[in-house]
């Protein structure tokens, strides 16, 4: 199973993880924003949707 993350605001996926890690290590890779619209990233507030077959 992978890992999506993905932008609330403008749905561009940041990064695809195969194994699960702290969402602050994801985010600091790009200076704590979103590299395609430069929405501030919070580790404090995302949502999780996990699917897998």
């Amino acid at each position: 199973m992978s890992v999506e993350v993905v932008c609330g605001k403008c749905g561009e996926r940041i990064a695809l993880m195969k194994m699960l890690k702290p969402l602050r290590d994801v985010t600091s890779k790009h200076g704590g924003r979103c590299p395609h619209c430069g929405q501030r990233l919070s580790p404090s507030e995302f949502s999780l949707d996990a699917a897998g077959a």
